[in-house]
């Protein structure tokens, strides 16, 4: 038996999320009710399963659901939830508690390999579940026609990965040579080493964090009062970086040593020297690093680019950062401890800065077996110094330096508002989680670049548009470009909520692309609220992802995977919902990639094993000449059965 859901069908989620203790006498404000299908079978059942929250969105277990379908005559559920499809057609599964209640739509269906689908030209179908996507029969037409077929993995949960087999049959010859949009794979890879990455060292960074937030006890952390306290007790050093700071006063700072096992007790104790000051910003130089770097108008540049684009933009689109100095400004620091962090031998991708957790919390937030002596117990950022002639490490000239560094303020900037909106809030309970967070960080380099250019939050950028100023291209753009394209290249390797983001370019790419598809869809019109509310939490990963969306992830994620090859083809009668408002994906990713489009995308008929993380897919293009018969797809197991995963998906669209 098989499940198909013709498009995708909006489902209402509330928000929720949150895995701290439940107060006593709580009371339900969220309910989220999930089902591992979006379409059922007619005559076959399917479990939906309900979660309560209240208002801080921590988890109420043991609430009790009243079950009810809008249209019994397409579904009908029982007092546990159980969904049965009736007919063909929709229905609104509910769950109520409390005075609340929270829904999501099914759509109900025939079989579609008994009974064969035929699309119009721009229609998308969904096959959802192991018996669905094991058969799809695919009607013949009198015209010459063209589908693409994406087996995906729809599981909600990260780094899901699923094993299975992919077979195509068709009943009359097929004509698979690549269009004229000359959608193929890209096997090169020109231009990645030119990357300034974040990825080394980021995985580990983020990861320190969660575990400081886990060490502090919360009572200290959420205690504001307590905190400025303390704080404005630290002493007269803490003086010289707030408001008598003056160009050329010098500064003892600590840099926590990235690669170490241990970012709270292993750094370097360095004096620094204040280079300029702006509004947000106080930019410090090593008082070790080489001569012959940046000079005293390179770091007002600097310091005015920090107050006037990039602090502004990030704000905007993420919120308020900390200011737990007091001194309503962020340290910039050019260290040559950054360069130490990449070895001379290294041919490649470098790190260009970071921000660490740990200097958002006080020396007396730990307690006295887990103390923290690294910490700044301020805003500050450390970045990669100009060194001529590589004595830290690798060559870093002055223009490759102050290029890599605008785009990774703006990057880090996300990081730490971040953690700052979150730290006080008591409804919180740890940070975000990798995939997300980065992605966050990446959508921060294109809003700042954005921003830079003089164009709006959706305004459709392309290749032109943003390649007008190099220097900004290189900046801001270019390298969430070349991420995207690694996932492209090898979509069955990667996927877009995949925490292997924490250290690989292919999923912070995706990731990227899924959070600008979701806001160009979900987000109301209103890019900075929806990024601004992901920011804020003050629950984490998919959960947070879903909540601010409005939709199941199964819907969202379908939609982004077909835009990915749909979007700016014009294919007729196309729903809107399957294209990025804010760029023209097929200019942009073909004029950054010599002209070629580089999504695998692989020819119909075909047998192979394959694979896919959750949120990800394969792509394969099927062309059938006038009069062709019928065509099968089938996704299976590797022995040929169905599989074993209830977020298997078939995406089906016909392009003419």
């Amino acid at each position: 038996m098989r499940k198909l859901v013709f498009g995708l069908v909006m489902a209402t989620v509330a928000c929720g999320g949150g895995d701290g203790p439940t107060p006593p006498g709580s009371q339900v404000a969220s309910i989220i009710v999930s089902i591992d299908v979006s379409t059922v079978i007619v005559g076959l059942t399917e479990q939906a399963t309900a979660a309560a929250f209240d208002a801080e969105g921590r988890a109420l277990p043991g609430t009790t659901f009243e079950w009810s379908s809008t249209n019994t005559a397409v579904a009908s559920v029982s007092n546990t939830g159980l969904v049965t499809g009736v007919a063909p057609g929709t229905a609104i599964i509910r769950a109520s508690a409390g005075g609340v209640t929270g829904t999501r739509n099914i759509s109900v269906d025939v079989d579609r390999c008994e009974t064969p689908l035929v699309l119009a030209p721009g229609q998308v179908a969904t096959l959802s579940g192991p018996n669905a996507v094991s058969c799809l029969v695919i009607a013949s037409v009198p015209n010459e026609s063209e589908y693409v077929f994406i087996p995906a993995n729809g599981t909600a949960a990260p780094d899901d990965i699923r094993t299975y087999s992919v077979q195509g049959d068709v009943a009359s010859a097929t004509a698979n040579a690549q269009s004229s949009l000359n959608l193929g794979e890209v096997t090169g890879s020109a231009g990645l080493s030119a990357l300034a990455q974040r990825a080394p060292l980021a995985g580990h960074i983020l990861a320190d964090g969660q575990r400081i937030m886990s060490v502090v006890p919360r009572a200290r952390r959420t205690d504001r009062t307590r905190f400025r306290r303390e704080r404005e007790s630290l002493g007269a050093q803490a003086a010289v970086l707030t408001a008598s700071a003056i160009v050329g006063d010098s500064v003892n700072l600590n840099v926590t040593k990235a690669n170490s096992s241990n970012l709270c007790t292993t750094f370097a104790a360095i004096r620094g020297v204040v280079k300029a000051i702006g509004t947000h910003a106080i930019i410090v130089e090593d008082i070790t690093t080489p001569t012959g770097g940046f000079t005293a108008a390179d770091y007002t540049d600097i310091a005015a680019e920090f107050d006037n684009l990039i602090y502004p933009t990030d704000v905007a689109w993420f919120g308020q950062p900390t200011d737990i100095d007091g001194d309503g400004r962020i340290v910039i620091l050019f260290t040559p401890e950054v360069n130490k962090l990449t070895p001379a031998s290294t041919d490649g991708g470098f790190t260009g800065g970071f921000f660490w957790p740990g200097d958002l919390f006080l020396k007396s937030d730990f307690p006295t077996d887990s103390p923290c002596p690294a910490t700044n117990e301020r805003e500050i950022f450390y970045l990669l110094a100009a060194d001529q002639a590589g004595t830290f490490g690798n060559v870093r000239t002055t223009t490759s330096v102050r290029q890599a560094s605008r785009g990774t303020i703006a990057h880090e900037f996300q990081h730490m508002i971040n953690q700052g909106v979150r730290q006080f809030n008591p409804a919180v309970d740890s940070l975000e989680v990798p995939w997300l967070n980065e992605a966050m960080s990446h959508i921060a380099e294109e809003a700042v670049g954005r921003a830079q250019l003089g164009l709006g939050d959706f305004a459709e950028l392309d290749y032109a548009a943003i390649t007008a100023n190099q220097q900004d291209y290189v900046a801001y753009f270019v390298q969430n470009l070349l991420r995207y394209r690694s996932w492209m290249q090898r979509p069955d390797t990667a996927s877009p909520i995949s925490n292997r983001a924490a250290n690989q370019l292919a999923p912070r790419g995706a990731g990227w692309s899924l959070l600008r598809y979701t806001a160009d869809q979900y987000a109301n019109n209103n890019a900075r609220q929806f990024f601004r509310a992901l920011a804020a939490g003050p629950t984490v990963n998919v959960t947070n992802f879903v909540s601010k969306a409005g939709a199941p992830f199964d819907e969202i994620d379908a939609g982004w995977l077909v835009t990915n090859y749909t979007d700016n083809l014009n294919v007729a009668g196309l729903d809107p919902r399957y294209a990025f408002r804010s760029w023209d994906m097929h200019d942009v990713m073909a004029g950054s990639n010599k002209d070629v489009f580089p999504l695998l995308v692989k020819p119909f008929p075909t047998q192979e094993e394959t694979k896919s993380f959750s949120g990800s897919g394969n792509f394969y293009r099927l062309v059938r000449p006038a009069g062709s018969g019928q065509a099968t797809f089938r996704m299976l197991s590797t022995t040929g059965g169905t599989v074993s995963f209830n977020g298997a998906r078939l995406h089906v669209v016909r392009i003419r």
